[in-house]
């Protein structure tokens, strides 16, 4: 249904409206290369809970294979999880390949006295009131 409606009231050219609505690997590279931090965000964007070991470990594999080809050091980086899904496996691989912390759609404010750098609160921008 949702498709349906998409193609009737948004467009029937899918690509055309992910191109305009998102940043294309060379847009990455310019916000890194002026001084911006890019950490990961998932391979695939996939609930990490729900994947095999196998399947996280070829997400984890991308992310990390990705950050590292738009510049980012990955001798010590980043994750953020898609929808804030994690689970202890999936911190096990991204440990393994040198992650160091794993930023939670917990809303709060950041801590790392509180725990584990693996489940880092944060605030979306949904989470502060419009004006």
């Amino acid at each position: 249904m949702l498709n349906r409606l998409f193609f009737c009231f948004v467009s029937e050219d899918s690509q055309t409206i992910a191109e305009d609505l998102y940043m294309s690997k060379e847009q990455v590279i310019e916000l890194h290369r002026r001084g911006m931090y890019v950490g990961g965000h998932g391979g695939s964007h996939d609930w990490l809970s729900t994947l095999s070991a196998s399947e996280k470990a070829t997400d984890v594999k991308k992310t990390k294979d990705f950050v590292a080809s738009i510049g980012t050091d990955v001798q010590g980086w980043i994750y953020c999880y898609p929808y804030g899904d994690w689970d202890s496996p999936s911190i096990s691989f991204l440990k393994q390949a040198g992650c160091v912390m794993g930023l939670t759609n917990i809303p709060g404010r950041a801590s790392l006295s509180e725990g584990s750098a693996f489940m880092i609160k944060r605030f979306d921008t949904n989470d502060f009131p419009f004006a």
